[in-house]
């Protein structure tokens, strides 16, 4: 009844004053404990700034602190970023930054985690191999094209060897037995002039790890049981002005494989692209092949039937007459 009292007998103005006091002692208390979270986070940011310096002492790889709420501590090599991170990754996950960068995560304890900067891949030009028909070609990256016989022969015979080959080896495929080990050696070193060293591989010799080959299509093409694509990429023989051994015999496995998966289908729209083909004009048995699936009445049927006896009597005059 007394406090009560008391109470009521307080003027406004004391009232006011104990309420002060009690919001700046609240005040006080919450204060002290934010400078004791604060106090805490400097602890734990200094503890992760030894650590990270222990982990990247000689090591040159980019990287950055970060705390366990993102905010990046310190850094090295590296642009910091102007926000937080988003670390909902595991330890050796990958962290990409807006900017495109990407980080690996190692974390130290689950207070916070070192992002080590990821180099870009260097990016390595492909070597494209043009073995078919007229015009063909090397070319890789920005350089000049190769276009002399004999770089391209070697080239093509490295591409059917993917595992690579010695001097000897290249020299007897490009040359027979006659060939010299000497003038391989400078045919490798006028490519690898031309098109840069990474063009060829030593120690065998074999191309660079990224190349692709027109030829190598085309046999793929062929062994999956597709002819009709086979044939759309098949833009002539293998180098055909070459007369180098290995060369004169993979132009003849690759057409005739061609040529047999082509008869095989009997399809008659692709015996027809294969008889206006520059290597099929003069297949008497692909002629044939067509007269023989055309159903009676079909138009195209009398053509094809003057087109197998033209083929048949072009062939027989190019004979050679026997003694």
């Amino acid at each position: 009844m007394r406090s009560l009292r008391s109470e009521v007998d307080q003027t406004p103005s004391q009232r006011v004053s104990y309420a002060s006091l009690a919001a700046s002692a609240a005040e006080s208390t919450l204060r002290a404990s934010e400078l004791e979270v604060r106090v805490d986070e400097l602890e734990r940011a200094a503890w992760l700034r030894t650590r990270w310096e222990t982990e990247i002492s000689g090591r040159r790889s980019p990287s950055l602190l970060v705390g366990a709420n993102g905010r990046v501590i310190a850094s090295r090599g590296t642009e910091q970023p102007s926000g937080s991170v988003n670390l909902a990754v595991k330890s050796g996950g990958v962290v990409k930054l807006p900017d495109g960068r990407r980080f690996e995560t190692q974390w130290l304890e689950g207070d916070g985690v070192i992002l080590w900067l990821r180099r870009r891949a260097a990016i390595v030009p492909r070597l494209h191999l043009r073995l078919l028909g007229l015009g063909a070609d090397a070319r890789l990256g920005a350089r000049r094209p190769e276009r002399g016989l004999r770089s391209l022969e070697l080239l093509a015979v490295l591409a059917m060897h993917p595992e690579g080959l010695t001097a000897e080896q290249l020299a007897l495929a490009l040359y027979g037995e006659d060939g010299r080990t000497g003038t391989i050696r400078v045919q490798v070193n006028r490519v690898r002039n031309h098109l840069g060293p990474a063009a060829l591989k030593t120690q065998p010799y074999r191309l660079a790890d990224s190349f692709d080959a027109d030829t190598l299509e085309v046999a793929a093409l062929v062994a999956a049981g597709d002819p009709g694509k086979a044939l759309s990429a098949y833009l002539g023989p293998l180098l055909p002005a070459s007369d180098a051994p290995a060369i004169v015999e993979a132009r003849g496995l690759l057409d005739e494989s061609l040529r047999r998966s082509i008869l095989t289908l009997a399809n008659p729209d692709l015996l027809l692209r294969w008889l206006v083909h520059p290597c099929g004009a003069d297949d008497v048995a692909a002629a044939r092949t067509l007269v023989a699936v055309l159903p009676v009445g079909d138009p195209r049927r009398a053509a094809a039937s003057a087109a197998a006896a033209a083929v048949a009597l072009r062939m027989s005059l190019a004979a050679p007459e026997s003694g």
